[in-house]
């Protein structure tokens, strides 16, 4: 397994633990909008996505939601972004913008020193709260460096350091099932840390999170990117209705990571 395998498998494993679809959607926009673009500019990124909101957009997550109707009723983006926070009692820092932006972890465009800025940006065009930033840069630093190669101990210590224990958590009962950004990262850590194959980490993750699209999406992409696409089994990602277009979007993404060992 090389880098370029762990790569395709964080996109694909996003793809196989979204079960409704709109993340995989989103992520394959960005992915689009990083291969067309030398530069990142996220009023540019803003304006692809509401092209496919307007069209047939749907499972953004709320906060997205709000944002993107005010922005198509005629508010300003920076203005609807801060409205949605106030009117939500300032409850932004969800877990949309780590699902969508898992794509950046795995562009060999996006150098490692550049993740954490892109992500953040990322984020702002839809959450205010800068946790939402937070979390996503840490996410896609992690599936980072589960992709260069590092084992999953290393890659902890890499992201989250001397904070292990804010972030690790030892019984599943202390996880919490909803979609704060935070306690998205914890669970998908957690089930990560916890099992060993793709298919345990995912399966669990599942049974864990029920309807909810939540630590499922974050789990199939770290659990992708830790064991390469070649390792999961092609039935964990049939249901996804774009397959063919995330294969090709994958495999340009991830080119200049091919000859890597």
């Amino acid at each position: 397994m090389n880098v370029y395998d762990r790569a395709i498998g964080a996109i694909f494993g996003l793809a196989a633990g979204d079960r409704i679809g709109g993340p995989t959607r989103m992520a394959f926009i960005l992915g689009q909008y990083l291969l067309s673009q030398q530069t990142f500019n996220k009023h540019e990124l803003l304006e692809e996505y509401l092209k496919w909101w307007k069209k047939r957009g749907f499972d953004t997550g709320p906060i997205t939601a709000k944002v993107f109707s005010l922005i198509c009723s005629g508010h300003q983006s920076k203005e609807a972004v801060k409205e949605v926070h106030l009117s939500s009692g300032g409850r932004t820092g969800g877990c949309n913008p780590m699902h969508r932006s898992m794509v950046i972890a795995a562009a060999s465009s996006v150098p490692l020193e550049k993740i954490e800025k892109i992500s953040r940006d990322e984020a702002s065009i839809t959450h205010y709260d800068d946790l939402a930033g937070k979390m996503a840069a840490l996410s896609n630093l992690f599936c980072r460096y589960l992709i260069l190669g590092e084992n999953l101990d290393s890659a902890i210590t890499k992201v989250i350091g001397a904070k292990k224990k804010t972030f690790l958590v030892s019984a599943r009962q202390e996880l919490e099932r909803n979609g704060y950004a935070l306690n998205v990262f914890k669970a998908a850590l957690f089930f990560l840390h916890n099992y060993s194959s793709f298919e345990e980490s995912l399966n669990a993750s599942i049974r864990f999170a029920g309807l909810p699209n939540y630590a499922p999406v974050i789990v199939g992409g770290w659990a992708g990117a830790l064991y390469g696409f070649s390792k999961i089994p092609k039935q964990y990602y049939s249901h996804c209705k774009m397959i063919t277009e995330l294969a090709s979007i994958a495999q340009q993404l991830a080119a200049e990571l091919k000859m890597e060992k």
